[in-house]
């Protein structure tokens, strides 16, 4: 399975009078089918790849997870006049 390719196209970009050329600012559509399409073969990509690592990824998940309490909380702070 090869990875697939995104297509290129170019859009200038300008912000205090500089211009810079993103040639992937297409993908920022989420309503596009062709962005959705691209990520799910992506997805798939990856999937492929990494198949033979599954086990060592849960192995590590479940060590990660064994190292904090399940009851830990984050310290509180004010945001919005709520704490």
């Amino acid at each position: 399975m090869n990875a697939p390719k995104a297509k290129k196209i170019e859009k200038i970009l300008e912000i205090h009078g500089d211009q810079r050329i993103d040639n992937y600012f297409w993908m920022n559509e989420r309503e596009n089918p062709e962005v959705t399409q691209y990520l799910e073969e992506e997805n798939a990509y990856c999937d492929f790849v990494m198949k033979d690592t599954e086990n060592f990824q849960q192995e590590l998940f479940d060590e990660m997870k064994s190292r904090y309490k399940e009851d830990d909380q984050s310290l509180p702070y004010f945001f919005n006049e709520y704490w």
